[in-house]
């Protein structure tokens, strides 16, 4: 079944398909999977036909406010990652048992992604997201924008650099003048960053930091960076927020440390690293045959809000799929 499903996901991919959905459903239990396979391009063909009428649809893409989104909602018992993958936002949506902070494992895992959207990251309801070697390269200012919300997430190792494409750098117009690269505001939960950099295109509007909001529940952890010691703020006297061990780039130097801040105790550094450190990269191999196993490989994702949707049975009749209309 997976295979049939499978070819005519590939099938899309080839046709360029708009508004084609293909569903698996009774995935293991309470769960239903539904891919959305909307206005999907092969960047690399496209390049080599420039004088083709689709090159002006590419074109009109580029522009388009919809994302590509992965979209995880209300799982408990499921586990997704992606590798080498380029998601313009991820959504996690905890369980009730992630809800009530009983899920072991984190339940959205990316290795090697790249992105570049606004907000690429949104998190609910104990949702969690950990991702590792990822970059992100936009026009938009903010990177990570997590506001209210409740969950867990870590970024181990990458780059985040913003601003450097038209319309957001080089004395171009900025669209989110003043806005942060990494805004963490009222998060009920924790946030790690470790051994990441960040960066602005434009020294005029450099890439900032913050911690806002009055929650005292909210937990912050800058491990390793390399950012400016001047972009960073705190204005969230009741969270517990703790940059440590993070050097920043001198011109004709190399890199000094940026002073720490927060209390840094070996139960707070469990704490916050406990996610990246319960996450192995396994080789792929055949799962038993009582456990759902759902994989797509070599399909690239461009400007289709909801390009895959994970829900959970009860998530499914709240949220029910998107539609994309051609144009």
């Amino acid at each position: 079944m997976l295979s049939l499903i499978a070819k005519f996901a590939l099938l899309c991919v080839i046709a360029r398909g708009s508004g084609w959905q293909c569903y698996l459903s009774r995935c293991g239990r309470g769960i239903r999977l539904v891919l959305h396979v909307a206005r999907l391009q092969l960047p690399i063909l496209m390049k080599k036909l420039k004088s083709h009428p689709l090159a002006k649809e590419k074109k009109r893409m580029d522009n388009s406010p919809d994302i590509a989104e992965l979209y995880v909602d209300g799982l408990d018992q499921t586990d997704v990652s992606s590798m080498g993958a380029g998601f313009g936002k991820i959504t996690a949506i905890g369980g009730p048992l992630a809800k009530q902070g009983r899920r072991k494992s984190p339940q959205v895992v990316c290795y090697g992604m790249g992105a570049g959207c606004r907000d690429s990251f949104e998190i609910r309801n104990g949702g969690s997201v950990l991702q590792r070697d990822a970059w992100y390269e936009g026009g938009y200012r903010t990177c990570v924008g997590l506001s209210g919300g409740k969950g867990t997430f870590t970024w181990d190792g990458g780059t985040v650099a913003v601003g450097t494409y038209p319309g957001a750098g080089n004395g171009l117009p900025d669209r989110d003048s003043g806005k942060p690269a990494i805004l963490l505001d009222d998060f009920q939960g924790k946030a790690t960053f470790i051994g990441i950099e960040v960066s602005s295109v434009d020294p005029q509007r450099p890439a900032l930091l913050k911690t806002t909001g009055d929650r005292s529940d909210m937990e912050a952890f800058f491990l390793g960076c390399n950012f400016n010691q001047d972009v960073f703020s705190n204005d969230a006297p009741k969270a517990k927020v703790a940059v440590f061990h993070s050097r920043q780039l001198k011109r004709d130097f190399g890199t000094v440390a940026v002073p720490g801040q927060g209390v840094c105790d070996a139960a707070f550094l469990r704490d916050m690293l406990a996610q990246t450190r319960s996450a192995r990269l396994q080789l792929f191999h055949p799962l038993k045959p009582d456990v759902t196993d759902g994989r797509f490989d070599r399909v690239f994702f461009r400007n289709g809000p909801r390009s895959i949707e994970l829900l959970a049975a009860t998530a499914a009749d709240l949220h029910p799929p998107t539609t994309t209309k051609q144009p």
